[in-house]
């Protein structure tokens, strides 16, 4: 079976909230530049692995991935992952 659409989409001038959303969700999926460190996870059996730190050189960092680790963290609670949350060992 083919189907074939003929449906014109105009362009807005500002992108949605979803397509930014996106945009970016496929953008992490590519290495990070020189000098970024991407959080990374990995599902262990009854724990995620996180990779970023909150404390860096004995202090808190003020590091933009601490807002980005704490939605991370969040979201997965809100998606019902009850184990440990814990930073990678890796």
């Amino acid at each position: 079976m083919i189907m074939l659409y003929n449906l014109h989409i105009v362009k807005r001038e500002k992108q949605s909230q979803t397509n930014i959303f996106g945009t970016r969700m496929l953008l992490t999926l590519r290495s990070a530049h020189k000098g970024n460190v991407p959080i990374t996870l990995a599902q262990k059996p009854n724990r995620i692995e996180i990779s970023d730190r909150l404390i860096k050189s004995d202090s808190l960092s003020h590091d933009p991935n601490i807002g980005a680790l704490s939605i991370v963290c969040a979201v997965l609670r809100k998606l019902g992952w009850k184990n440990d949350l814990v930073p990678s060992t890796d």
